[in-house]
């Protein structure tokens, strides 16, 4: 079936009345938009570092109303009954103003549509990412011989290495790998920096994550890419189920917790071991900096900041 998409902008007033106006009229799939997280990012400054701009800059005082009517009813008509309801509403209450549009969506398989924007990327000198449903031959001009191909399907886990975050710290993993590596992966999202070590050469590789849906996304990808007896994926809370220290640990985090860990995981880095970090705004890098210069357990070796986001190489002092 196609649909029409009901979109119906209110004052926070009606808001109310207006939801149960469009679910009187048959609108499915409703979604409410508000500023109500606003007052949750007021309480904690420091969250306004990962809110997403157009919910900072949300027009206080209204409610965007999205739904969904089948193209087989009249729009005309229903786009006539919703304005007169509304109005009746406003006039009932005494305030309140609404803007109402409806655009055409098109009957698409959702299914297989998506799949489209996911293409074959290349990402340091000869990392790989590509969909399953991808093919990569002689004749496609990012593969070579020595092309280290991950294959990862875009699910609920973070990283498909699309995002500076995860493309930095898998060019810094492939610039400072050696043979035979041990390497932890905290917050291994998708796994794909986890399998991107170990396809590098690691012999041993940890990826830890406190989320179920990542864990299980992580270890389908590790089977996915054959790396199960290489790659072992757990579920934890960060360090605690670390034991001894590795060669090589990598931290795709956000910043509160990137900046804690200079501490915490310094005895899960060997001597002269590498701690790869990521997941830094940009703004927050000469704190990091300054962080790492004033820190007992590391010193900068290289960093790079790519479209508002830093990640850091961290050598751990002998």
């Amino acid at each position: 079936m196609d649909w029409n998409e009901i979109v119906l902008k209110v004052d926070n007033v009606i808001a109310e009345a207006a939801i149960g106006i469009l679910s009187e009229n048959g609108i499915e799939g409703l979604v409410i938009e508000d500023e109500s997280i606003l007052d949750d990012l007021s309480r904690d400054r420091n969250r306004w570092d990962y809110a997403d701009e157009s919910l900072i800059s949300f027009e206080k005082g209204k409610t965007v109303l999205k739904g969904y009517a089948g193209q087989d009813r009249e729009l005309d008509l229903l786009m006539s009954d919703l304005r007169g309801s509304l109005e009746t509403a406003i006039e009932r209450m005494g305030q309140g103003k609404f803007e109402l549009k409806a655009e055409p969506l098109k009957n698409r398989d959702w299914n297989t549509e998506w799949k489209k924007y996911f293409k074959p990327i290349k990402i340091g000198k000869e990392i790989i990412i590509k969909p399953s449903w991808e093919s990569l031959d002689e004749g496609n001009p990012i593969f070579s011989e020595d092309s280290i191909v991950i294959e990862l399907d875009p699910g609920l886990a973070f990283g498909t290495g699309t995002h500076e975050t995860t493309r930095m710290c898998l060019e810094f993993i492939e610039k400072h790998i050696e043979k035979g590596m041990k390497a932890y992966d905290i917050g291994c999202g998708s796994g794909i920096l986890a399998l991107a070590a170990a396809k590098l050469g690691a012999s041993e590789v940890l990826g830890i994550d406190m989320d179920g849906d990542a864990v299980k996304a992580a270890k389908e990808n590790v089977k996915k890419n054959n790396e199960e007896e290489t790659c072992i994926i757990k579920q934890g809370d960060l360090l605690k189920d670390l034991n001894e220290p590795a060669d090589l640990v990598i931290a795709n985090i956000i910043f509160d917790v990137v900046l804690s860990l200079l501490e915490t995981a310094a005895p899960f880095v060997k001597k002269k071991g590498l701690f790869i970090v990521s997941g830094i705004l940009e703004e927050k890098t000469e704190e990091m900096t300054n962080a790492v210069d004033e820190s007992e357990n590391f010193d900068l070796i290289e960093k790079k900041t790519e479209n508002g986001w830093t990640a850091m190489v961290l050598k751990r002092r002998d």
